[in-house]
């Protein structure tokens, strides 16, 4: 029971954290405007149903901006492979299924990050 409430917990704080991301590798050390895979994201206040029917484009470029709210100093190569493997966990947890349509992306995206060992 303690191991749920705290992964409960866990989830929840990370879920407000990357809740607030916006684009903001323009803060980042390693900002490179040659490589654009991570600018025009805007899912970060969407339910699941709205992610479902963007596209992979969005995706990543949403995850790009949780990750660097969780990962600030990673480099762009880092933060493409923990945004790849965060949208597949996405996509992955809610594939044909309605029953998570309602949920807020930054609810999944924070228990992927957990599940994931991001945080």
């Amino acid at each position: 029971m303690f191991f749920i409430i705290h992964r409960i917990k866990k989830d929840k704080e990370l879920e407000n954290q990357i809740s607030n991301s916006t684009e903001i590798y323009q803060n980042n050390q390693y900002f490179d405007v040659s490589n654009e895979w991570y600018v025009g994201g805007n899912l970060h206040q969407s339910k699941i149903r709205e992610w479902k029917s963007a596209t992979n484009e969005n995706k990543m470029a949403t995850c790009a901006d949780f990750i660097m709210k969780m990962k600030p100093n990673i480099s762009l190569n880092e933060a493409k492979y923990y945004a790849l493997n965060l949208k597949n966990c996405i996509d992955e947890t809610t594939y044909g299924s309605d029953y998570t349509d309602q949920e807020r992306v930054t609810q999944i995206a924070s228990t992927c990050a957990v599940v994931l060992g991001y945080n």
